[in-house]
């Protein structure tokens, strides 16, 4: 698929050329098409004008084919014409509450999460480490060591959705769909590692990574004596974070692994900034909480934390066939153009 995105993006960028220059487009085509990736594909492609009878281009343009993946090349084209290249989502930290002589912050801490998909775990390059834990040295370096109250994760105008409404039922469970909103972490997967007991009929052994994830587990998968098939069968509950698992693990066979779609995005962000505070010594004295619209007012603004410029995010869509962040930019086109909650 990834192969078939970018030889898609060529061919539109080789056509956008040719349109300028009225250039001829069959050999070029050809040549992509032949490539060794690419072998055994079927493509139906047409480029004409939109208001005109000029074809630029045309390959078995009658042929019915499901585009997939290669309609993200007209989501980023929409996202960089609506919000610009160089167009950066912002979080900002604020409160009711200035952080006093001690570091202490006496009311809740508030996140504004504007639409940014590029908290992840790996390292950013442009920061020179993943992004929460550069917010997190922001505030410590505005002096914050603790909050009494709640960390409180505001959407603002971006709403929930778990799953696009033309996937197959199927696909709700896969790691490639996962719930997507305002805010998100880690591509909003959980990666779910499943191994054997210590001993015949004990439940495996389950663990999440990152840890904090807030997933309920319904462990139905028992160890069995060496020797025995291994196999393991998973259920994710839509707009909930529910995994339940069934099936047998053999004691000494490697564990298997599950990439778990995060529904409650927001959650999940809000833990894993929890998480990045504490180890930058900074404690949360309250919960983490959500809040599915903007937010109340506050008077004191403690940082912005900027993403990528969209160009650069674009950019990960179409090389990586990335269905988290074009979700993301799908929706921040959404709330541009209709300036209301959408999902």
């Amino acid at each position: 698929m990834r192969a078939a995105l970018a030889c898609a993006s060529t061919i539109l960028s080789l056509v956008t050329v040719a349109a300028s220059q009225a250039a001829p487009l069959d050999d070029k085509i050809d040549s992509l098409l032949a490539l060794e990736p690419l072998r055994g594909s079927s493509w139906s492609i047409l480029f004409s004008e939109v208001d005109g009878p000029l074809d630029y281009a045309a390959r078995d343009a009658d042929r019915l084919l499901i585009p997939a993946s290669v309609t993200k090349l007209w989501t980023t084209a929409t996202a960089l014409s609506e919000l610009g290249a160089e167009t950066r989502f912002t979080t900002k930290l604020a409160s009711p509450m200035s952080i006093d002589g001690q570091g202490a912050l006496n009311s809740d801490l508030l996140c504004f999460r504007g639409g940014d998909p590029a908290f992840e775990i790996k390292s950013r390059k442009d920061l020179g480490g993943p992004a929460l834990d550069k917010l997190a040295d922001g505030l410590k370096a505005k002096g914050l060591k603790r909050v009494s109250g709640n960390l409180v994760i505001c959407t603002g105008r971006y709403e929930r959705t778990c799953g696009n409404g033309v996937w197959e039922m199927g696909d709700l469970r896969e790691g490639f769909a996962p719930a997507v909103d305002g805010a998100g972490f880690n591509s909003n997967v959980c990666n779910v590692k499943i191994g054997p007991g210590a001993a015949e009929g004990d439940t495996s052994v389950v663990t999440f990574d990152p840890p904090f994830a807030q997933i309920k587990l319904i462990n139905r998968v028992l160890t069995a004596s060496s020797g025995n098939d291994s196999w393991v069968e998973f259920n994710v509950t839509p707009c909930r974070d529910e995994l339940e698992l069934t099936g047998v693990m053999a004691r000494g066979d490697e564990p298997q692994y599950i990439w778990f779609p995060i529904q409650e995005p927001a959650l999940y962000f809000g833990l894993a900034m929890r998480d990045a505070l504490a180890r930058k010594g900074i404690t949360i004295g309250g919960q983490v909480l959500v809040r599915d619209d903007q937010g109340p007012a506050v008077s004191h603004t403690l940082l912005e934390f900027a993403s990528p410029p969209i160009a650069e995010l674009i950019a990960t869509v179409n090389k990586e066939s990335d269905n988290y962040v074009a979700e993301y930019l799908l929706a921040a086109v959404g709330v541009k153009r209709f300036r209301s909650r959408v999902n």
